[in-house]
């Protein structure tokens, strides 16, 4: 699929970028969560993103030693690429 842009949260608060960044999230846009964000994802934190595609990277998630949300699609590195690579513009937060 093909996403209007794709949003890498890295090492931001997720209730934080949420409340200042969700207007800027379109439905057909993509969120990466990635770092801080990640460790913070849960189904409720996520509620505001609802109908949003949200990814985390396996590798992290394994690294980090926690189980993903249900709101999250766990995707690998060649995956990321592919969906880098659909996206019109990549937003790094």
């Amino acid at each position: 699929m093909n996403y209007s842009a794709l949003h890498q949260v890295l090492s931001l608060n997720l209730s934080q970028w949420l409340a200042e960044h969700r207007a800027q999230v379109s439905q057909d846009a993509a969120v990466l969560l990635s770092g801080k964000a990640l460790l913070q994802a849960n189904d409720s934190n996520l509620s505001p993103l609802k109908g949003v595609a949200c990814f985390a990277l396996a590798n992290e998630i394994a690294a980090l030693g926690i189980t993903p949300t249900t709101s999250l699609t766990v995707i690998n590195d060649e995956q990321w690429v592919a969906l880098t690579l659909a996206a019109k513009q990549v937003i790094t937060w």
